[in-house]
Protein backbone atom coordinates (compact mmCIF):
# COMPACT_ATOMS: atom_id res chain seq x y z
CA UNK A 1 0.00 0.00 0.00
CA UNK A 2 3.16 2.38 0.55
CA UNK A 3 5.74 3.23 -1.72
CA UNK A 4 9.14 5.50 -1.20
CA UNK A 5 9.78 8.65 -3.92
CA UNK A 6 12.62 9.99 -3.83
CA UNK A 7 11.70 13.82 -3.40
CA UNK A 8 15.11 15.15 -3.21
CA UNK A 9 18.54 13.91 -5.34
CA UNK A 10 21.04 12.28 -3.60
CA UNK A 11 21.68 8.96 -1.52
CA UNK A 12 19.58 7.53 1.25
CA UNK A 13 19.89 8.86 4.55
CA UNK A 14 19.57 6.84 7.19
CA UNK A 15 17.69 8.56 9.86
CA UNK A 16 14.85 9.28 7.75
CA UNK A 17 12.31 10.98 10.16
CA UNK A 18 14.69 11.93 12.90
CA UNK A 19 13.34 14.62 14.90
CA UNK A 20 17.42 16.43 14.93
CA UNK A 21 16.58 19.80 13.06
CA UNK A 22 20.14 19.29 10.97
CA UNK A 23 18.36 15.83 9.50
CA UNK A 24 17.60 16.27 5.70
CA UNK A 25 14.57 14.24 4.60
CA UNK A 26 15.51 12.22 1.83
CA UNK A 27 12.12 10.16 1.35
CA UNK A 28 8.74 10.40 2.22
CA UNK A 29 6.40 7.80 2.48
CA UNK A 30 3.30 8.23 -0.14
CA UNK A 31 -0.19 6.00 0.15
CA UNK A 32 -0.95 5.29 -3.22
CA UNK A 33 -4.68 4.25 -2.21
CA UNK A 34 -7.77 6.16 -1.04
CA UNK A 35 -5.82 8.23 1.77
CA UNK A 36 -6.58 12.02 0.86
CA UNK A 37 -4.34 13.30 3.75
CA UNK A 38 -1.14 15.11 3.65
CA UNK A 39 0.47 11.96 2.29
CA UNK A 40 -1.01 11.79 -0.86
CA UNK A 41 1.13 11.74 -4.09
CA UNK A 42 -0.76 15.25 -5.63
CA UNK A 43 -0.38 16.90 -2.35
CA UNK A 44 3.39 16.50 -2.10
CA UNK A 45 3.08 17.31 -5.64
CA UNK A 46 1.69 20.36 -5.26
CA UNK A 47 3.58 21.06 -2.15
CA UNK A 48 6.85 20.44 -3.92
CA UNK A 49 5.75 22.71 -6.86
CA UNK A 50 4.65 25.59 -4.44
CA UNK A 51 8.48 25.75 -3.06
CA UNK A 52 9.59 26.05 -6.71
CA UNK A 53 7.71 29.75 -7.50
CA UNK A 54 5.26 30.59 -9.35
CA UNK A 55 5.64 31.54 -12.91
CA UNK A 56 5.28 35.28 -13.76
CA UNK A 57 3.37 36.02 -17.20
CA UNK A 58 3.69 39.77 -17.90
CA UNK A 59 0.50 40.01 -19.88
CA UNK A 60 1.12 43.90 -21.10
CA UNK A 61 4.63 43.09 -22.05
CA UNK A 62 3.29 40.07 -24.26
CA UNK A 63 0.37 42.58 -26.08
CA UNK A 64 3.12 45.11 -26.31
CA UNK A 65 5.24 43.04 -28.00
CA UNK A 66 2.94 41.14 -30.05
CA UNK A 67 1.92 44.83 -31.54
CA UNK A 68 5.38 45.70 -32.45
CA UNK A 69 6.40 42.50 -34.31
CA UNK A 70 3.31 41.18 -35.47
CA UNK A 71 1.85 44.11 -37.37
CA UNK A 72 4.68 44.94 -39.37
CA UNK A 73 5.27 41.30 -40.05
CA UNK A 74 1.91 41.18 -41.55
CA UNK A 75 2.02 44.64 -43.43
CA UNK A 76 5.76 43.25 -44.85
CA UNK A 77 3.99 39.61 -45.82
CA UNK A 78 1.38 41.84 -47.71
CA UNK A 79 3.67 43.99 -49.38
CA UNK A 80 6.13 40.53 -50.04
CA UNK A 81 2.74 38.53 -51.66
CA UNK A 82 2.15 41.55 -53.84
CA UNK A 83 5.22 42.08 -55.23
CA UNK A 84 4.55 38.56 -56.38
CA UNK A 85 1.05 39.22 -57.72
CA UNK A 86 1.83 42.03 -59.61
CA UNK A 87 5.19 40.90 -61.40
CA UNK A 88 3.03 37.77 -62.68
CA UNK A 89 0.33 40.45 -63.93
CA UNK A 90 3.30 42.98 -65.31
CA UNK A 91 4.10 39.67 -67.36
CA UNK A 92 0.27 38.47 -68.32
CA UNK A 93 -0.76 36.62 -65.62
CA UNK A 94 -4.24 37.11 -64.19
CA UNK A 95 -4.39 34.20 -61.96
CA UNK A 96 -3.95 36.58 -58.51
CA UNK A 97 -6.04 39.28 -59.88
CA UNK A 98 -9.21 36.92 -60.69
CA UNK A 99 -8.65 35.65 -57.11
CA UNK A 100 -8.60 38.44 -55.57
CA UNK A 101 -5.04 38.45 -54.15
CA UNK A 102 -3.23 41.46 -55.62
CA UNK A 103 -4.30 43.29 -53.08
CA UNK A 104 -1.94 45.22 -50.38
CA UNK A 105 -4.85 43.74 -47.58
CA UNK A 106 -3.13 41.44 -45.55
CA UNK A 107 -6.25 40.00 -44.45
CA UNK A 108 -6.32 38.05 -48.05
CA UNK A 109 -2.54 36.82 -47.58
CA UNK A 110 -2.57 35.44 -43.78
CA UNK A 111 -2.15 32.28 -43.01
CA UNK A 112 -3.51 30.56 -39.60
CA UNK A 113 -0.39 29.10 -38.29
CA UNK A 114 2.55 30.62 -40.14
CA UNK A 115 0.85 34.10 -39.83
CA UNK A 116 -0.65 34.13 -36.18
CA UNK A 117 0.02 31.30 -34.39
CA UNK A 118 3.49 30.62 -34.83
CA UNK A 119 4.45 34.61 -34.79
CA UNK A 120 2.71 34.85 -31.64
CA UNK A 121 4.27 31.54 -30.06
CA UNK A 122 7.99 33.50 -31.07
CA UNK A 123 6.44 36.56 -28.74
CA UNK A 124 5.60 34.09 -25.91
CA UNK A 125 9.06 32.38 -26.03
CA UNK A 126 10.81 36.50 -26.09
CA UNK A 127 7.89 37.44 -22.97
CA UNK A 128 8.97 34.00 -20.98
CA UNK A 129 12.52 34.46 -21.77
CA UNK A 130 13.87 37.97 -21.70
CA UNK A 131 17.22 38.25 -23.49
CA UNK A 132 17.36 35.16 -24.97
CA UNK A 133 17.62 35.21 -28.95
CA UNK A 134 14.31 33.79 -30.48
CA UNK A 135 14.33 33.18 -34.20
CA UNK A 136 10.98 34.94 -35.43
CA UNK A 137 9.65 33.07 -38.62
CA UNK A 138 6.74 34.18 -40.40
CA UNK A 139 4.97 33.12 -43.60
CA UNK A 140 1.94 34.29 -46.07
CA UNK A 141 0.16 31.96 -48.02
CA UNK A 142 1.59 31.89 -51.62
CA UNK A 143 0.57 33.57 -54.56
CA UNK A 144 -0.92 31.37 -57.23
CA UNK A 145 0.58 31.86 -60.43
CA UNK A 146 0.28 30.36 -64.13
CA UNK A 147 3.41 30.80 -66.12
CA UNK A 148 1.50 29.98 -69.74
CA UNK A 149 0.36 33.13 -70.59
CA UNK A 150 3.34 35.07 -69.87
CA UNK A 151 4.21 37.24 -72.63
CA UNK A 152 6.73 36.29 -75.15
CA UNK A 153 9.30 38.77 -74.49
CA UNK A 154 10.45 35.93 -71.30
CA UNK A 155 10.59 32.22 -71.43
CA UNK A 156 8.48 30.61 -68.82
CA UNK A 157 11.84 29.91 -66.90
CA UNK A 158 12.71 33.86 -67.03
CA UNK A 159 9.30 34.56 -65.87
CA UNK A 160 9.46 32.27 -63.19
CA UNK A 161 12.43 33.60 -61.77
CA UNK A 162 11.31 37.41 -61.84
CA UNK A 163 8.01 36.59 -60.39
CA UNK A 164 9.96 34.91 -57.19
CA UNK A 165 12.52 37.60 -57.54
CA UNK A 166 9.88 40.50 -57.05
CA UNK A 167 9.02 39.56 -53.13
CA UNK A 168 12.33 39.45 -51.84
CA UNK A 169 13.03 42.17 -53.81
CA UNK A 170 10.57 44.02 -52.13
CA UNK A 171 11.76 43.36 -48.96
CA UNK A 172 14.81 44.95 -49.78
CA UNK A 173 13.16 48.11 -50.54
CA UNK A 174 11.28 47.71 -46.88
CA UNK A 175 14.30 47.30 -45.32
Amino acid sequence: DTKNFELLSGPRTSARRSGHPTSRVRHRSVRLSGDRGKNNLVDTWRRAGENRGEMDFDFQRFILLAATFIIPMLLSLAVHEYAHARAAFALGDDTASREGRMTLNPLSHIDLFGSILLPLFFVFLVVQNPGAMVPFIAWAKPVPYNPLPFTRRVSMRGGAALVALAGPLSNLVLA
